[in-house]
C-alpha cells in the first residue's frame, strides 16, 4: 500500500470537506462556530494549503512532503486552557486527551471523523473564576503521519551531509601535494 497517496487524498478530501463546510453546506461545529470570523479565514488557508500540499505529495514533490509535514504538525495537539482555545483538524482525528473540568475530567480516546475544524481564540471571563479548564488532545493519526511523512522525505530527498573534518582533511591533503 502507498502511504504517501493515502495521506495525499486524505488531505485533499479533508480541505475539500472543510471548503464544503466553510459554504455553508454542511453545517460547522460548536467550536467553529464561537471562534469568530479571524479564525473563518485562517481556516480556509489551511484548506487551500491542504489541497495543494495533498496534490503535490501525490506527486512526490519535495514542496508536498514539506506542506503536508508542516500541516501534519498544525494538528498534532489541541489545547484548551483558560479562555485560550487552538485545535486544528482535517478530516480524521484519533487523539488521546487528558481534561481536568468541573464534573468532566479524566483522560481517554477522542476519535472525530467527518469534522474538519479550525479554531484559535479566547473567552472574555466576565467573573473571576480561579478554576480554569485545560484540556490537551494530541492527536496521535497526525503525529503518525508527520513522523511517517518526515522520515520518508529523509529518504526521498536526502540532504548532502559530510563530516567536518573530512573537508578539512581533503584540503590538507591537497595543499601538501600542492607544495
Amino acid at each position: 500500500m502507498d502511504w504517501v497517496r493515502l495521506i495525499a487524498g486524505l488531505q485533499v478530501l479533508g480541505g475539500i470537506h472543510g471548503l464544503v463546510m466553510l459554504a455553508g453546506l454542511i453545517p460547522a461545529s460548536e467550536k467553529m462556530q464561537e471562534a469568530g470570523t479571524v479564525s473563518y479565514i485562517v481556516f480556509a488557508i489551511l484548506l487551500v494549503l491542504n489541497i495543494i500540499a495533498g496534490v503535490l505529495l501525490w506527486f512526490k514533490q519535495r514542496r508536498g512532503f514539506v506542506w503536508s509535514i508542516t500541516l501534519q504538525f498544525l494538528q498534532v495537539v489541541r489545547i484548551t486552557f483558560g479562555a485560550i482555545n487552538y485545535g486544528f483538524h482535517t478530516l480524521i482525528s484519533v487523539g488521546v486527551f487528558i481534561r481536568f473540568r468541573k464534573g468532566n475530567s479524566g483522560f481517554g480516546i477522542d476519535f472525530e471523523f467527518l469534522d474538519t475544524y479550525f479554531y484559535i481564540y479566547t473567552k472574555i471571563i466576565y467573573k473571576l473564576n480561579l478554576y480554569l479548564p485545560f484540556d490537551v488532545v494530541v492527536n496521535v493519526s497526525a503525529l503518525l503521519c508527520f513522523f511517517y511523512l518526515y522520515f520518508i522525505f529523509d529518504r526521498l530527498f536526502p540532504m548532502e551531509r559530510s563530516h567536518p573534518l573530512q573537508e578539512t582533511t581533503e584540503s590538507a591533503f591537497t595543499d601538501q601535494s600542492a607544495s
